[in-house]
């Protein structure tokens, strides 16, 4: 692919199709023929994840997702080379484990060749006391020298060559060096803390539930293994398109989602030993609402509206008494911009009136996807790792309520029961509005 006098190569990104559509009227996109992007493409088995139309796969059993994410990244030649021949360490370490260990196991074959001619030259044109018989002899201590296993020559000393002194150190010293390159990639692979994600189990749905004529988003978090882990917290980012006020579109466009529980002005941490109950309130700075542009209408302030760039707030803080209410630009607010502001479904401090079929529509047209991130510390390894998970607008459920997990055994033990986990049930009118102040479990 080439752009102008840049060459760019399709890093056919972690799976199918790109999601988004052409930028510019008449600008189609194309793969280019068997470069980089097939070779990747080829090499880390990408064609193996499924997306159907998902920025986030859902690949991994129990609806969990692999966290691979559907971004196809055209990257220009010269960068490719820089990312990842300038790298090779962590290229290496990202292969799958059978193209780790075939390339560790032909750079050993690749420096045994080569110091095999050396040793060759040694044994036939100087009188070194190697006693070769044919070019085999020369490979077979050329291996003996890199693994130091010991020699089986005439002469353990060579007959005092000087060539000699000079290949079996060159040949050492690229021994020990293959050596520690081996162990790093065997020891990374073998702790590989990206696996211990899968003991961490989200709901394959979320829910959109009223609490006190609130809608809030929720959904579940548990770790099944019975290691915990340490420092656990939790973000979530909304991914969807953005239509500018000239009519222009930018797509995928990232959002932080302020959490109210756990509280990510404390950390977002989280106990994952029994299911934790994920939760975001759609106020006024949720991005699972339209977005606003343009100048702010009558009723409307920083305390009950956003704007980009202006900070995130939520509508619990001013409901705790957390901040004021705040001011429209240059003036006071009074009782009259109160009541405007509620007309327009904006409730002093950020609560919003929802009309839950506009919204459903607006996030069937923006391509919403919710990006969930899960990070922690494994006890064990003291390694750190992250789980992904994501929920789409056909993932979300309206008015319904997850059935608990949770159950007393006969011995006054907890039991978690993990079948349950995506499991959702109606909503009775008003049955959370008086929900206890604890909400690990629902």
């Amino acid at each position: 692919m080439v752009r102008g006098s840049t060459e760019y190569v399709s890093m056919d990104g972690l799976g199918g199709d790109s999601l988004y559509e052409p930028m510019l009227p008449g600008h189609v996109r194309q793969k280019s023929a068997t470069t980089w992007g097939t070779y990747f493409k080829h090499i880390f088995h990408l064609e193996s994840f499924t997306f159907n139309g998902r920025l986030m796969d859902r690949s991994a059993p129990f609806q969990q997702s692999l966290g691979r994410m559907n971004i196809q990244r055209n990257v220009p030649k010269h960068m490719v080379r820089f990312m990842y021949l300038r790298d090779l360490f962590h290229t290496l370490l990202n292969l799958p484990s059978i193209w780790m260990f075939a390339c560790v196991f032909s750079a050993f074959i690749t420096a045994i060749i080569i110091w095999s001619v050396f040793w060759w030259i040694a044994g036939t044109r100087y009188e070194c006391g190697l006693g070769f018989k044919s070019y085999w002899d020369a490979l077979y201590i050329s291996m003996e020298t890199l693994s130091t296993i010991g020699y089986g020559v005439p002469d353990v000393f060579f007959n005092q060559c000087p060539n000699v002194f000079f290949i079996v150190l060159t040949e050492y010293f690229c021994g020990l060096t293959l050596d520690a390159i081996c162990l790093g990639l065997i020891f990374n692979r073998i702790l590989r803390p990206v696996t211990r994600a899968r003991g961490i189990l989200l709901s394959g749905r979320a829910v959109m539930v009223p609490i006190r004529g609130q809608y809030h988003l929720l959904f579940q978090i548990v770790d099944a293994r019975k290691h915990q882990l340490v420092e656990a917290h939790v973000r979530c980012y909304a991914f969807r398109h953005v239509r500018g006020a000239n009519g222009e579109t930018t797509y995928f466009q990232s959002h932080y989602m302020k959490l109210n529980h756990p509280n990510d002005d404390l950390g977002g941490m989280i106990i994952l030993n029994v299911p934790c109950m994920v939760v975001h309130r759609v106020d006024a700075w949720s991005p699972l609402l339209p977005p606003q542009t343009g100048p702010r209408p009558r009723g409307q302030g920083v305390s009950n509206s956003f704007r980009f760039p202006e900070v995130l707030q939520r509508a619990y803080d001013f409901e705790t008494g957390g901040r004021g209410i705040g001011t429209i630009p240059g003036e006071p607010i009074t009782e009259d911009d109160i009541a405007e502001g509620a007309a327009q479904g904006r409730l002093p401090g950020g609560g919003v009136v929802l009309d839950p079929e506009a919204v459903r529509q607006y996030w069937r047209d923006c391509k919403l996807e919710i990006a969930v991130f899960v990070e922690g510390i494994d006890a064990v390894t003291s390694s750190s790792f992250q789980k992904r998970h994501s929920f789409t607008a056909d993932d979300i459920e309206w008015d319904r309520a997850f059935v608990s997990l949770v159950h007393e055994d006969a011995n006054g033990g907890c039991v978690v029961d993990y079948d349950s986990l995506h499991t959702t049930r109606p909503l009775l009118p008003g049955e959370l509005d008086d929900l206890e102040p604890v909400v690990s479990v629902m």
